[in-house]
């Protein structure tokens, strides 16, 4: 009897981790494409907490390049108008 409750509640759990997986799986796609997997098994929560973590890295980074990159563009845009102007 017991059992049966605790199968209930693994298969309860694993219906809610699926249910996350899918709603978050297109936002790291978007952000960050994943690696092909070369079996069809489902992912593990560890993938996918790990795949999250790898993404937000890469998102801070490209962040980071990006800022300065404007602002890099931005001041070479001012000196090419105010050549005399020390920077």
């Amino acid at each position: 009897m017991w059992f049966n409750v605790l199968e209930l509640e693994a298969q309860n759990q694993r219906r809610k981790l699926d249910t996350m997986v899918a709603g978050v799986r297109p936002v790291l796609d978007y952000i960050d494409m994943e690696v092909a997997q070369l079996d069809d098994t489902p992912p593990h929560l560890d993938t996918i907490i790990n795949r999250c973590k790898a993404t937000w890295e890469n998102f801070k980074s490209f962040n980071h390049d990006a800022t300065i990159s404007v602002v890099t563009h931005t001041l070479v845009v001012v000196w090419s108008h105010y050549p005399f102007i020390d920077l």
